[in-house]
């Protein structure tokens, strides 16, 4: 509240008061992570990490939670997720923002390795094809309900490539990456037994 007085040249004055309220209707700004793309790696899903995002606001006091979705570092499920955070300014002002957490299926997996593949340079029809067949065949066993068969398969593939990396066919960083992604399927459809990642 603010008072004003005016005083005359005779000693006359008198009073008047103002009531100033400042309201703050100005919401909170958050920025979320890009949406996430992960391979799975265990039957049950893969785990996503992130940093969490933290609202601004013009006034002190806001708070940011996660409203939807699981926390990072949890084990998300094959499929796609949301996660969402609101922050809340200290007078009941918020904002919110979401993104999307997908872990891939194991067939789209194996078809992103053939994909890959079909792009490398320096390999023969004949090699090329060769990598391919063992991969189409696991695909094929996945989706037939034959994990045992798909393991075979992609143990096969993996010594193949093993191979083409000690014969420089392949580099370490190729061979390596499809390495890492058949032995992610591999785990995920229970041939092997190691925990998510």
């Amino acid at each position: 509240i603010l008072t004003y007085t005016a005083t005359d040249a005779h000693g006359n004055s008198a009073s008047a008061t103002q009531k100033v309220t400042v309201v703050d209707n100005t919401p909170p700004v958050i920025s979320c992570p890009l949406p996430i793309t992960l391979e799975p790696s265990c039957p049950t899903g893969a785990i996503a990490t992130w940093t969490p995002p933290v609202g601004t606001d013009n006034c002190p006091g806001a708070t940011t939670t996660r409203t939807a979705g699981p926390a990072p570092g949890s084990v998300f499920p094959i499929g796609t997720t949301t996660v969402t955070y609101t922050v809340n300014d200290a007078h009941s002002n918020s904002a919110s923002c979401s993104f999307t957490v997908t872990v891939l299926t194991p067939q789209a997996v194996i078809q992103n390795m053939m994909n890959i593949i079909n792009a490398l340079p320096g390999l023969t029809g004949t090699q090329r094809q060769g990598l391919l067949s063992k991969l189409q065949a696991a695909l094929d066993a996945i989706n037939d309900g034959k994990p045992n068969v798909a393991c075979n398969k992609l143990a096969d593939f993996n010594s193949q490539v093993q191979s083409y990396i000690n014969n420089g066919t392949l580099t370490s960083a190729q061979g390596n990456s499809l390495l890492s992604s058949s032995n992610h399927v591999r785990n995920t459809i229970g041939c092997t037994n190691l925990p998510c990642s």
